[in-house]
């Protein structure tokens, strides 16, 4: 089927060949905002750019006349490419031999430039089912390709970092908000205000303002207990987080490496906000005499705990809502102390390639209508949008005793804290 966009560069391929037929022709070059030169028949243009990109570039055309100077501008406004030609000339000008000329470089130039506009690369730190999910959503309703990578949030930090001189991706959906704001406070990410921001709750929209991180969704931290294990052990069910550092529990316990993963740091700067830093880290030491697994992933001690390979994880209870939906014998436990608590994280990322196509990207994955479509995969984190509907299984924030969760705090000290866990418990012998 041949749109309105297609007819029109149809008509202007048909123009370009009558116009012009040339005896040879060289273009090996792919985007640009070109400059060139004809001199005594032939027409070279040897430098390019787009998106401030320079490249050097060759192009030849035998033109089998002489012409005098002029200068051509033309500018296709939708792709936002222009074209600045310089001709030189001892004769009469054939005007429609250089519009023809130059028609047919704006065709076959700014076609793949636009093709390649529609692409959004996605850096996703959510499970691969819900990152999936949103690339397939986002490709049906806007007709761009999707190409996404599914990593731990700790994990797409370090590739950020390694790849801030030449931005890979153009857009972060998901996992804890924390390392989200090292980024932006790295400046490898940039400020963006969703068009609907107005409908996003005011608690986690923006947690350290400046829109520098955008919330969508809000998880609470707690236990995945497989209460079969603790039984067949004669353990009882672990109620808050003093009764995890009792010797009892010594190798039954599952929780991420805070350098690795969101869900691990939330645990740290939880019982910092729970206990003091000092008195936090100190519980951290005791906890890890107990536990068996440090895992890459937030969400990996939950499988470990469902396969009753340990007793006890330290996940966010969405995901234990899923995993007993899916069959494990585990149950969510909020602790009796107070929890700490994540808003997943969206960012733009700076220096973005498709800054547009982000933008249009972040614009719809905060619609209530995306946000309430998650549930639907098993994916029961609470909504930001106001206008979405929780799902009927999660546990309402407002239900639980929540510490006072400093996001700004820990974008500010996260960093050093992971440095302290590192270093000071971490190294421990277990």
């Amino acid at each position: 089927m041949v749109g309105k966009q297609d007819g029109v560069w149809i008509c202007l391929i048909f123009y370009s060949i009558i116009s012009f037929r040339p005896k040879s022709f060289s273009m090996p070059f792919k985007k640009f905002f070109l400059t060139g030169i004809i001199e005594h028949g032939i027409l070279r243009i040897s430098s390019l750019s787009l998106n401030n990109n320079f490249y050097k570039y060759f192009i030849q055309f035998n033109l089998h006349s002489q012409l005098v100077t002029h200068n051509l501008n033309i500018t296709n406004r939708q792709s936002g490419i222009r074209i600045k030609l310089k001709f030189k000339k001892k004769g009469g000008v054939n005007m429609k031999k250089i519009i023809g000329i130059t028609l047919m470089i704006l065709i076959i130039a700014t076609m793949p430039a636009i093709a390649q506009q529609k692409e959004l690369n996605l850096y996703g730190s959510a499970e691969p089912r819900v990152i999936e999910h949103l690339a397939k959503g986002f490709e049906k309703e806007s007709g761009v390709k999707v190409n996404w990578i599914r990593m731990s949030s700790g994990e797409t930090l370090a590739r950020l970092r390694a790849e801030k001189a030449n931005p890979q991706a153009d857009v972060w959906w998901g996992g804890t908000l924390d390392p989200h704001s090292f980024a932006a406070r790295e400046g490898l990410t940039e400020p963006y205000r969703p068009s609907i921001f107005h409908e996003l709750d005011p608690r986690f929209r923006d947690p350290i303002g400046g829109n520098d991180v955008i919330g969508v969704y809000v998880g609470i931290l707690g236990f995945s207990v497989n209460e079969k294990v603790l039984k067949k052990m004669g353990l009882p069910i672990p109620k808050g987080w003093q009764d995890l550092i009792n010797p009892q529990y010594k190798g039954l316990i599952g929780v991420a490496n805070p350098n690795t993963s969101g869900t691990a740091l939330t645990t740290l700067a939880t019982q910092v906000f729970l206990l003091g830093e000092n008195e936090g880290l100190n519980y951290m030491k005791k906890l890890h005499k107990n536990i068996a697994h440090y895992t890459k992933s937030g969400v990996a001690p939950g499988i470990l705990a469902g396969r009753g390979e340990i007793a006890i994880a330290i996940i966010f209870l969405h995901d234990a809502i899923y995993h007993a939906e899916e069959g494990y014998p585990v149950t969510p436990i909020v602790p009796r102390e107070g929890t700490g608590y994540e808003i997943g994280g969206l960012n733009l990322v700076k220096g973005a390639k498709h800054p547009r196509l982000a933008k249009q990207f972040i614009d719809w994955v905060v619609s209530a209508k995306v946000q309430e479509s998650l549930a639907s995969i098993g994916s029961y984190q609470l909504p930001t949008n106001t206008k979405a509907r929780v799902p009927d299984v999660s546990i309402p924030i407002d239900s639980v005793k929540t510490v006072d969760y400093d996001f700004v705090w820990v974008a500010d000290n996260g960093v050093r804290i992971q440095d302290r866990w590192t270093r000071e418990v971490f190294t421990l012998p277990r």
